[in-house]
């Protein structure tokens, strides 16, 4: 469904094959794809983990109608520069409690990566739970209902900053937890600030335990402090909007934002038009702000609704079970033209030698958008022009375009395939 990608490749059956024998491909392939010795080094190209799996089954025919569609020399992109570690295994994880962590960005020998700058995701999520399927095709024959272990309840979910190879972070552990003791788990994500040739690191930690009550009192009886909008937030209740839009709620509450999902009716909710089938979950879309687990940010795509006129009631709960409800009116109207709200040009003034950045802010995010950037004199004469398909962030060198110190002026437009125009502009200064 990505208008601008597509799969790398597919492992297929060329005639039939039989599904007990198929579950045991499945798992051995895996087991070959994801094989490493450390977090920075995955072993196997798709053609190596295949041809190990396949080795696995023995004299089992039912491997070889299998066929890869796709280059068996190409790895999956693991970030596979560095590791993360936790440094400081944080206390037991009860409800209410605040928990600060430390870790650190390693290297294969576990030497730390001093000169890595930049942030880190995380997600902490609640103890590994045993999830029966749904049943789907029950109604089709014999129910067949198959368990899985998985981690449903995101604890806490955001980012810091990583500077010298070091980060820590704070968060408020949910009051909806399970309260049994187990062991929880941390998934981390890194990646430096240097745009081009970006390093990545990955980790995850489970040497702690989630259960019990805190000892944390409180009276706080207030819910979260909430802003909605879609697509951008210029938005006003009522506006139009196309048949995709984009729900956005930013968040503040003293005692951090609930996306645990334990407890019942405590989602992080979205409904539309009142409708019990178009209600949404959307805990895992919510992503804390830099270095606060008070605040934070919902972010979902709304699946396509037809033309015409909707409402949408969102419901967020904090940490202690206080909510709060807010409502908002729209109008979609299929291909409606893209609106530009704002654009953000830094540095500006800009050197001679420098690179001007054109940080372009518009009304349909998940929509493919054609850009056109160009340069003009102060004459209205165009000096430069560039076309992309990213209009989020546009990278014009000074130095190369040729310009003198001045003044300029820029002008962008946007579009997609079925939309006229939208344009803006503004102002530039170039110094030596």
């Amino acid at each position: 469904m990505n208008p601008i990608g597509g799969a790398i490749g597919i492992l297929a059956a060329t005639r039939t094959v039989y599904a007990t024998n198929n579950t045991q491909l499945n798992r051995q392939v895996s087991a070959a794809l994801f094989e490493h010795t450390n977090t920075c080094n995955y072993k196997a190209t798709l053609g190596e983990a295949i041809a190990k799996g396949k080795n696995k089954l023995g004299a089992d025919s039912n491997k070889l109608p299998y066929t890869l569609l796709g280059d068996p020399a190409m790895r999956l992109n693991y970030p596979t520069d560095y590791q993360v570690a936790t440094t400081t295994k944080p206390d037991t994880l009860n409800a209410l409690s605040v928990q600060t962590v430390n870790g650190q960005i390693v290297d294969e020998d576990s030497v730390l990566v001093s000169d890595f700058n930049g942030t880190v995701d995380i997600t902490v999520y609640d103890k590994i739970q045993k999830i029966p399927t749904r049943d789907n095709d029950a109604d089709q024959g014999e129910a067949q209902v198959v368990s899985y272990l998985d981690y449903p309840n995101t604890l806490f979910s955001g980012k810091t900053e990583v500077k010298d190879g070091l980060f820590r972070y704070t968060f408020m552990v949910p009051k909806d937890i399970r309260y049994n003791y187990g062991n929880g788990r941390i998934v981390y994500y890194a990646r430096t600030f240097d745009t081009e040739g970006t390093e990545e690191a990955i980790g995850h930690f489970e040497k702690f335990i989630i259960g019990g009550t805190g000892s944390i009192v409180t009276t706080d009886s207030v819910g979260p402090e909430m802003t909605i909008y879609l697509n951008n937030p210029a938005f006003q209740d009522g506006d139009k909007t196309y048949s995709t839009p984009r729900f956005f709620a930013n968040l503040y509450d003293e005692n951090g934002i609930n996306t645990a999902g334990a407890g019942i009716g405590h989602d992080l909710m979205l409904i539309i038009d009142e409708d019990a089938k178009q209600t949404y979950s959307v805990n895992e879309y919510f992503t804390s702000a830099d270095d606060s687990y008070q605040r934070g940010q919902v972010s979902y795509l709304m699946t396509e609704l037809a033309d015409g006129y909707h409402t949408l009631t969102f419901r967020a709960w904090d940490l202690l079970n206080n909510s709060t409800t807010k409502s908002l009116s729209f109008v979609v109207e299929k291909g409606l033209d893209p609106s530009i709200y704002s654009i953000t040009s830094y540095p500006n003034p800009v050197r001679m030698s420098g690179t001007l950045r054109l940080l372009v802010n518009y009304d349909q995010p998940d929509e493919l958008i054609t850009t056109e950037i160009y340069l003009l004199n102060t004459n209205g004469q165009i000096i430069w022009s560039k076309t992309q398909e990213n209009p989020d962030n546009v990278a014009i060198n000074i130095a190369e375009v040729g310009l003198n110190p001045g003044i300029y002026f820029y002008s962008v437009r946007i579009k997609s395939a079925s939309s006229k125009y939208a344009t803006s502009s503004g102002k530039i200064i170039v110094t030596k």
